[in-house]
């Protein structure tokens, strides 16, 4: 609908495409006093995940926009945030030194599965190579230059080929 979503001073704004229809969602105490973000949409329009970056630390939140509730996902090291198709689970990449992990959780937290973790040292091009398939089953990911799929269980881990950053096509 042409709504913009931002953020200033720890408030949760949206906006029309013309700067214009300010409508202020809600304040958020997490949001206060943070040096970097990203915020994406669940695609039922009801949650919000929300990437913080303050100092060396990348926290990963939910935050339900109807009941203003914070859910912290992961304190520390996350990136790549995407949310399932029907808006129930939300996917990410966790490093530490030189391994990167993806994992699945809920969008309460809860039910948190890793999928596979791998040595690497090139975190940065693991970011954002997550995709849902539509109907929410699979999942595709780069490691690095290799391209994977998966169930979201886990289950049947196959190599597809090189690439990186891959995304599933809408049906």
């Amino acid at each position: 609908d042409g709504r913009i979503t931002y953020i200033k001073d720890g408030v949760i704004y949206t906006c029309d495409d013309n700067g214009k229809k300010l409508h202020r969602i809600m304040e958020s105490q997490i949001l206060k006093g943070i040096n970097g973000y990203s915020i994406t949409w669940s695609p039922n329009g009801a949650m919000l995940s929300v990437l913080l970056i303050n100092g060396t630390k990348y926290r990963l939140y939910v935050i339900d926009i109807n009941s203003k509730e914070e859910v912290l996902i992961e304190n520390d090291n996350t990136s790549g945030a995407i949310w399932s198709p029907n808006s129930k689970k939300i996917a990410y990449w966790k490093w530490n030194n030189n391994k990167v992990s993806l994992y699945l959780s809920n969008s309460d937290g809860t039910g948190k599965i890793k999928i596979v973790t791998a040595e690497t040292d090139k975190t940065e091009g693991i970011s954002g190579g997550i995709s849902w398939s539509p109907d929410g089953k699979m999942i595709v990911y780069n490691i690095e230059d290799n391209i994977y799929i998966a169930n979201t269980d886990g289950s049947n881990i196959k190599y597809l080929c090189i690439g990186t950053l891959p995304n599933w096509l809408p049906n």
